[in-house]
């Protein structure tokens, strides 16, 4: 969830003419729908003759539409209308408008999506080709899952951000469409703990082993695909927002184990 966006419409205008622009915005995910929610504005403009130019801004936010939600779908299909009313707030024999010959609106757009936000088990997932399967050459000294018991992964981390991923690998015959075994590292890294203002305020130290078994390793050499997929999730099981800064850290050593299946003849 992308907590904090926000556009910004910076402009100069000297058509003395006040205008409300009525702006529909609604954007669809699946079976998803988010509206903007935004109110009508009124653009300002000059008090001609006397005032012949205007600059103005307008800011998008959280504070006065569903832009975080819009934003945070994300959305696939993006619908928009508008429409624009002169004089919304006086009578048009009230208040004289002024068109001058070089009237101009000059616009420009600043979008912002600050580093703010909270995850919730979100995964992303990757098939590729196994770069474990035995090539089937006739090397004698060629890399064999044949040789190992097992073979194990340590790895130590201290992480500064307050964000926690977790991974799998998967050996995957396409054929059949059979996940033949797994592997699951849980909380590679644990996030950091982080303040009420949502800024990490220490790290986490985490221990993971990762173990390819023996049944694991008999597979690999039935199976065409690996997939990958990686969980992240931020500090408290996303119940706030949290910051990133660029003084964070995360400090790793790894190490490889194995266990031989050594026949001596």
């Amino acid at each position: 969830f992308i907590s904090s966006p926000s556009i910004k419409v910076n402009y100069r205008n000297s058509f003395a003419v006040p205008i409300e622009l009525t702006l529909a915005v609604s954007g669809s995910r699946e079976s998803e729908t988010v509206n903007l929610g935004l109110a009508p504005f009124v653009l300002a403009s000059p008090s001609a003759p006397g005032e012949r130019d205007k600059a103005g801004a307008y800011v998008i936010d959280k504070n006065n539409s569903s832009l975080p939600a819009l934003v945070s779908l994300p959305p696939e299909i993006i619908r928009y209308s508008g429409s624009a009313r002169m004089n919304p707030q006086t009578a048009s024999n009230v208040r004289n408008n002024y068109v001058f010959g070089n009237s101009r609106f000059i616009a420009s757009m600043e979008i912002e999506v600050p580093l703010e936000f909270r995850i919730n088990n979100l995964q992303f997932a990757d098939t590729v080709e196994n770069f474990m399967k035995s090539d089937g050459g006739d090397d004698d000294s060629q890399f064999s899952p044949d040789d190992f018991e097992y073979v194990r992964v340590e790895l130590k981390a201290d992480n500064g951000f307050p964000l926690g991923v977790s991974a799998s690998m998967s050996l995957y015959d396409p054929v059949t469409s059979t996940v033949k075994s797994t592997v699951n590292a849980t909380d590679i890294l644990k996030p950091a703990p982080a303040g009420s203002d949502g800024r990490a305020n220490g790290s986490t130290e985490t221990a993971t082993t990762i173990l390819f078994t023996e049944e694991f390793l008999d597979s690999v050499d039935t199976s065409d695909e690996i997939i990958f997929r990686f969980t992240l999730n931020t500090t408290d099981g996303a119940t706030r927002n949290i910051k990133i800064y660029s003084d964070y850290r995360i400090n790793f050593r790894a190490a490889l184990i194995v266990k031989p299946d050594i026949n001596l003849k």
